[in-house]
């Protein structure tokens, strides 16, 4: 029951109001539960300013074709998924984004915008397909803008810009100050005063020497056993005489 006033406040205040689109249009949409693909790019498409009131679906159709990132769009036969209408919405109201999409202007990237603007709740898959209530309630959550709206009245009254001259400003002159040398007088060092030390004599006490007590050694005399030395046997040796013959004299 709070989901179907929601519904009726949004379909009242948020389409009614800020996009003006015909009841006939509305009426087509929420023929089914699921979000038609190419009534929802009508919508979306004239409610950015893109198409005129009397545009068609078939202006619809075009118009996306003309489009790469259209031509991604239209790859929704029949009803229209998330990732379809975040592009479809990011393009044609030409929203701020970040720098993941303006590298990569694809369907993932568009949604994950679309979920951080606060514009689908939850936490959708790209290939999921939309309701019509959902497309509405997303639709009615985009901030209102000149630019993107052509129904947009100004609850502010225009404020013609004033202009505004800048001061001159002289520039200061500056002395420069005059710095005198500071006077600087010697000090005075007295002499320190050194007394001697005093020095008081020592007295040494010559040390007490005890004379060693020497004990004799005890000498024990040598035992000596006789040696017995028996005589030598010398054998008579036998010369035998030397014949010597006599000289020959010529």
């Amino acid at each position: 029951m709070k989901k179907f006033f929601i519904f009726i406040f949004v379909l009242i205040t948020g389409v009614s109001i800020s996009f003006g689109q015909s009841d006939e249009l509305l009426d087509k949409l929420y023929q089914n539960d699921l979000a038609d693909t190419f009534y929802t790019s009508l919508i979306v498409l004239q409610a950015s300013g893109n198409l005129s009131d009397e545009a068609s679906l078939e202006d619809a159709k075009e118009f996306l074709m003309g489009t790469k990132w259209g031509e991604s769009v239209l790859k929704d036969e029949g009803f229209i998924t998330t990732g379809g209408f975040s592009l479809l919405v990011m393009e044609s109201f030409n929203l701020p984004h970040g720098l993941i999409y303006n590298i990569l202007p694809i369907r993932r990237y568009a949604l994950k915008e679309m979920v951080y603007l606060g514009y689908l709740v939850g936490n959708p898959y790209s290939d999921d397909l939309m309701s019509s209530f959902d497309v509405i309630y997303a639709l009615s959550s985009i901030p209102v803008d000149e630019n993107i709206n052509k129904n947009y009245v100004s609850p502010v009254p225009e404020v013609e810009p004033t202009t505004v001259e800048p001061a001159k400003v002289e520039p200061a002159k500056v002395e420069p100050a005059k710095v005198e040398p500071a006077k600087v007088e010697p000090a005075k060092v007295e002499p320190a005063k050194v007394e001697p030390a005093k020095v008081e004599p020592v007295t040494v006490e010559p040390a007490k020497v005890e004379p060693a007590k020497v004990e004799p050694a005890k000498v024990e005399p040598a035992k000596v056993e006789p040696v017995t030395v028996e005589p030598a046997t010398v054998e008579p040796t036998t010369v035998e005489p030397t014949t010597v013959e006599p000289a020959t004299v010529e």
